[in-house]
């Protein structure tokens, strides 16, 4: 398709999404009618693609004011909960976080059993985002770097999708429904549905049912809780009985994981859930950094981003750079 035909077809669609009250989904079309104006290739920029990339470009930040946003999120209050400088700094010095390879090599294995896991339940499909269009293809246009979808684009649809699914789907699994309850957000690896009833299962590349992946749970059953009756909660873990095994797309997943339910121990947490949330919020609340001394929860239960900030090691302040 011509970058002419592009922008049209971008634009109208957007109209009938805006229309059909899809305004998340309207917005995304909204934003690539911007881009293949700003990035396509014209032999002149007549009025009328100039007019409708300017009510685009007016339209999608009419949305994006009214879209939903939140304060924390399961990875947020785990990290506020180990220390809430930590929950502080990632807000308000993000620059300054260091991902170490291990820690980077850990984010993928999870990534990878999280994948896995998904094949329990072959009838899921998955409620994130997948952009309409490809930047890639913008990309070639320009020696410019094309700007990536703003999240609270993508964050919003990912909701939507989820909304519809649960409204639509009919006895079919989830795969990271997400939800948002009091400015909190959650994201639950899989959405069980059967006759009307929701399991939810929290996929972990570990073999124990640690306190602090009791409390990320207790987390996501606060939020989840507030949308759909859970009727079960469970934790999908790998078999302490499989050694070594490699995590490749041969391994037999009923072999590789156990699940464990979790649910009654969860629902005594809430209390104290609530009030850590209260808590982590009024941190974020704060224009000045939580005053915490390195100590033992630099390292536990995870190793810090923030350490070499903390201790005086970071070599540059991003607030003057």
């Amino acid at each position: 398709m011509s970058d002419f035909g592009n922008i049209y077809d971008a634009y109208e669609t957007a109209i009938k999404l805006l229309d059909a009250k899809r305004y998340a989904h309207a917005a995304e079309y909204f934003w690539w009618a911007e881009l293949f104006f700003n990035h396509g290739e014209f032999p002149m920029y007549s009025s009328e693609i100039q007019k409708m990339a300017i009510d685009a470009h007016r339209r999608r930040q009419k949305i994006e004011r009214n879209m939903e946003t939140f304060s924390l999120s399961k990875t947020s209050y785990v990290n506020g909960c180990q220390c809430p400088k930590y929950l502080w700094l990632y807000y308000n010095k993000r620059k300054a976080l260091i991902i170490t390879p291990e820690t980077q090599s850990k984010f993928d294995r999870g990534h990878k059993v999280g994948s896995l896991a998904q094949r329990l339940f072959p009838d899921g499909n998955s409620a994130e985002f997948s952009p309409s269009f490809s930047c890639e293809i913008l990309q070639q246009k320009t020696p410019f770097e094309v700007p990536k979808i703003p999240y609270k684009i993508t964050f919003n649809i990912w909701l939507d999708n989820t909304r519809n699914m649960l409204a639509t789907n009919g006895n079919k699994s989830i795969f990271e429904a997400a939800f948002v309850f009091d400015k909190c957000f959650a994201a639950i690896d899989i959405l069980e549905e059967k006759n009307g009833e929701y399991i939810a299962y929290e996929v972990k590349s570990i073999s124990e049912a640690t306190d602090v992946v009791m409390a990320d749970c207790a987390y996501q059953y606060y939020v989840i809780s507030h949308h759909v009756k859970l009727s079960g909660f469970n934790l999908v873990l790998l078999n302490p009985e499989i050694k070594d095994i490699m995590l490749n797309d041969d391994v037999d997943v009923h072999k590789l994981f156990v699940i464990k339910p979790i649910l009654n121990d969860i629902l005594d947490m809430q209390t104290t859930t609530a009030r850590k949330i209260g808590d982590l919020k009024n941190v974020l609340k704060t224009r000045k950094c939580p005053s915490m001394v390195c100590g033992e929860q630099c390292d536990n239960p995870y190793e810090c981003g923030f350490k070499d900030y903390c201790s005086g090691n970071y070599l540059f302040d991003n607030d003057f750079f």
